[in-house]
């Protein structure tokens, strides 16, 4: 029974250090130092390229929505290589009830607390396997992830946070961003320039708090360059604060 035992993990593992076979077959615990150390390193290579082949065999496309009243915990997925967007909404925010988001992966816990509706943007270079999300807060809430596509467009508004999908231009294009403050005034709109290796830049080209009802507008321009693959607006902003961006 033993030897059939180590003949199978031999096969499963196809580890090409013969150690690993050696201490299997004939005992850890005669086994010199230097045979326990190879083994080791073999195991844990062959564990590691395991894991990465079942987390690539389980990533999604394909957006990802959890909702709920209260505090909850959602069940795990798996993100494929790629630019996601990330979108926090609650429906009882507020600085005296902040909402409390923990995200575990790989056992590592990073949790985050909100004071209002938020988006943000993750950039993977490979797949990322999430155990689970728990939410902490008394009211109503949604936590939707989607990956960004190509082909959107320059121009996009809205009442809430957002973020467009990449988008290219072919010269210089101005563009005018104007927002119009609500009861939470606050209004940052950002532009991610998208290298040809995949990395990012963004600069924060409107932010401000705005009084209810009082409007801020300025011109930016669009640039690409041979570097450039594409483009692509986040905006965050607070309850009730309208923007726009549109080509002049």
């Amino acid at each position: 029974m033993k030897k059939i035992l180590v003949l199978t993990l031999c096969l499963l593992l196809c580890a090409p250090a013969t150690a690993l076979c050696d201490v299997l077959a004939h005992g850890w615990d005669t086994a010199p130092m230097e045979e326990l150390q190879e083994a080791q390193t073999a195991l844990s290579n062959r564990i590691s390229e395991l894991r990465a082949d079942k987390v690539q065999e389980e990533a999604t496309e394909d957006p990802i929505n959890f909702t709920g009243n209260g505090t909850a915990i959602t069940d795990g997925f798996t993100l494929e290589p790629g630019m996601w967007c990330v979108a926090m909404n609650f429906k009882d925010i507020a600085y005296d009830n902040q909402p409390v988001v923990s995200t575990y992966v790989n056992d590592v816990c990073n949790s985050n607390s909100y004071y209002r509706n938020s988006v943000e943007v993750i950039n993977l270079e490979q797949a990322m396997n999430t155990d689970m999300m728990t939410v902490e807060t008394k009211g109503e809430w949604s936590i939707s992830i989607a990956k960004l596509k190509d082909g959107g467009g320059i121009s996009m508004d809205g009442k809430s946070p957002a973020v467009g999908d990449c988008f290219t231009v072919s010269e210089p294009t101005i563009v005018t961003l104007s927002a119009t403050g609500g009861d939470d005034g606050f209004i940052k709109i950002s532009l991610y320039t998208v290298g040809s290796d995949g990395r990012w830049d963004y600069e924060n080209a409107l932010e401000t708090n705005l009084e209810n009802g009082q409007t801020s507008t300025m011109d930016v321009i669009v640039k690409p360059d041979g570097n450039t693959r594409c483009f692509f607006w986040l905006v965050n902003c607070g309850a009730g604060t309208l923007w726009s961006i549109a080509t002049k």
